[in-house]
């Protein structure tokens, strides 16, 4: 089946069924069943990914850290698990392991818009605002007619304080890519 990440069928079931609880809110629900797939199949690469969505979802960034680094230390091309890990990096404050995360995604994969965007972000919590300014424009660029226009002019905002020599902060944390092959 294509859109089997596993070849245990009860790892897939369970992985499946932790997703859908999620989508309906119930992220320690989803938790459970994320954790019977990868009991099940221990190199589930997805099964992780998601559990660290759901405890993202819950800002426990730690566990969602410790999640992401098992689903690209078993799958190391797995990029949305890549960028998910940079954004755990980025609010825990632990600014050069996202910007390395990142890098690394645009690096495998240089046209996810969402990487160049969480770049920005952590280029200006580091205060490489030449950087962050080019990794905002590629974001632009990329985005363009791909997405809402909100992400746009955030972008286009932040561009214009940093020409004007003002960092704008983190804020909310991103959204994370909820299931493999796409972003939110």
């Amino acid at each position: 089946m294509k859109d089997r990440f596993t070849k245990n069928p009860a790892a897939h079931d369970y992985w499946k069924k932790g997703n859908e609880l999620f989508d309906q809110g119930k992220t320690l629900a989803s938790l459970e069943y994320f954790e019977k797939a990868i009991r099940s199949d221990p190199g589930f690469a997805e099964a992780y990914n998601s559990m660290g969505i759901a405890f993202y979802e819950k800002r426990d960034y730690p566990n969602a850290l410790e999640c992401y680094k098992r689903a690209v230390i078993i799958k190391p091309g797995f990029v949305e698990a890549m960028n998910n890990l940079g954004t755990a990096f980025l609010f825990l404050g632990r600014f050069p392991d996202a910007a390395m995360a990142y890098e690394k995604v645009v690096e495998i994969q240089p046209d996810m818009a969402e990487a160049y965007n969480n770049l920005g972000l952590v280029y200006e919590q580091m205060e490489r605002s030449d950087d962050a300014i080019k990794a905002y424009r590629k974001f632009k660029e990329l985005w363009e007619g791909k997405g809402t226009t909100r992400y746009l002019h955030a972008a286009q905002e932040r561009i214009d304080r940093l020409e004007k020599g003002r960092k704008s902060g983190v804020g909310e944390p991103p959204r994370m890519d909820k299931s493999v092959g796409s972003t939110s």
